[in-house]
């Protein structure tokens, strides 16, 4: 089972799973794109590109590393990062539920007395 967060604003709902994210560990700055996290799309992009590209040739590790790191950081965090996104534009948390999928997150928050 998986944990959801459940954010609401004016009527509306929102439904966000907890945990790591596979997709924002693989298509990093394309996922924070996707997610309307523009300015971390830039710094991931500019982390990349302007120090851990010109670190590979003098120390292929070393850029490695660097290049991957922020791709774990959001396969770790990027979740968190788009729930502080839903709460800086005026979402509010409400709820969290454990489900097997986001429509049963749903009716498990509406079960609990939630409109």
């Amino acid at each position: 089972m998986a944990r959801f967060a459940i954010y609401e604003k004016g009527g509306d709902q929102r439904i966000l799973r907890e945990g790591s994210n596979k997709y924002a560990f693989v298509f990093t700055s394309f996922w924070l794109i996707a997610k309307g996290l523009w300015l971390e799309a830039l710094a991931v992009f500019a982390c990349i590109c302007f120090v851990a590209l010109p670190l590979l040739p003098a120390s292929p590790p070393a850029g490695l590393a660097l290049s991957v790191l922020p791709a774990i950081y959001l396969w770790l965090e990027g979740q968190s990062m788009v729930a502080a996104r839903l709460q800086r534009r005026g979402w509010a948390g409400k709820a969290l539920v454990e489900a097997s999928s986001e429509d049963g997150a749903l009716m498990a928050y509406e079960l609990q007395g939630h409109q």
